[in-house]
């Protein structure tokens, strides 16, 4: 999956995010951690049950940036765009049509589903 455009959830909602490998993330604590849980899952042969490191849409702060989720927290954006995640809410959608003013947090949604939807 690494390199690829999918969803992950986090407070009980999906975000857009990118999969990324160990070696996509800088030298850190999220990159030691992948690789420690690598060489745990490879002595036990679970690889195919590694965390995923996500890159959040629309993070500003480096520390936040990144995060590593089972994968039971993540979708393709293939089974994310099948449960209505990949497009804005209907509520979201009227009032930009209406020239309604945005919440901050609508106002992040729409700017990360346009960052997810360029890449």
């Amino acid at each position: 999956r690494f390199l690829e455009v999918g969803f992950a959830r986090w407070l009980g909602e999906y975000l857009p995010v990118l999969f990324l490998g160990p070696y996509d993330v800088s030298p850190g604590p999220v990159r030691q951690e992948w690789m420690q849980k690598f060489q745990t899952a490879q002595d036990h042969d679970r690889v195919r049950d590694m965390p995923l490191i996500v890159f959040w849409y629309g993070e500003d702060d480096m520390s936040e940036m990144f995060s590593l989720l089972p994968r039971r927290k993540c979708l393709s954006y293939e089974e994310g765009a099948q449960k209505g995640f990949g497009k804005r809410p209907l509520e979201v959608k009227k009032k930009m049509a209406n020239n309604g003013r945005l919440t901050g947090r609508e106002r992040r949604k729409v700017e990360d589903w346009d960052s997810m939807n360029r890449d």
